[in-house]
């Protein structure tokens, strides 16, 4: 949720930190483990990885972030929570 807040305020500098995006950086390989609740030790990867991304192609950190969520909704395939049927 406080990754929400200051992604609504400071959109340059930040990113939501959600289950679509982490599995989406998992595949990518550049992050290590599969996770569907995140500590503040995720986040802060997770920044410096839409961050580094967001100088590499010229683009926000929230531009980045909306990408790889996107890549996920439109990729996944199967169920995104493992409990939902």
């Amino acid at each position: 949720m406080a990754s929400s807040i200051l992604t609504i305020h400071y959109p340059e500098k930040y990113g939501v930190i959600d289950i679509r995006d982490w599995h989406t950086l998992y595949n990518l390989r550049l992050v290590e483990y599969k996770k569907d609740v995140f500590n503040v030790k995720d986040w802060l990867l997770y920044l410096k990885i839409i961050r580094d991304l967001g100088k590499k192609y010229g683009v926000t950190q929230r531009e980045i972030d909306k990408a790889i969520f996107m890549y996920d909704k439109i990729n996944r395939k199967g169920n995104l929570y493992k409990n939902t049927k």
